[in-house]
């Protein structure tokens, strides 16, 4: 079981097994220490707070979710056109 959902070490992102489908919306939602966290908490407050006064908080949630999960395509698509043109 736990070789299913390990990674390697020097390839974190590219899971040995490759059923992980909960990665990359999880990975919305990860961050890179306190500092990090707390500062995107801090400008999610500032930032979002009147938007979410405007559309609601369902729609800014289902927003955010789409928002991470296409930057998140978006960098791995340019992920393998680097990988591509690196060989």
């Amino acid at each position: 079981m736990l070789k299913k959902m390990s990674s390697k070490r020097e390839q974190p992102w590219l899971p040995e097994a490759p059923q992980q489908w909960w990665r990359l919306p999880l990975s919305v939602l990860y961050h890179y220490g306190i500092i990090h966290c707390l500062l995107v908490v801090g400008a999610q407050s500032f930032l979002l707070s009147p938007i979410e006064i405007t559309i609601g908080w369902f729609r800014l949630m289902i927003l955010y979710i789409v928002c991470g999960c296409g930057g998140l395509l978006v960098c791995y698509v340019c992920l393998l056109m680097f990988c591509l043109y690196s060989l």
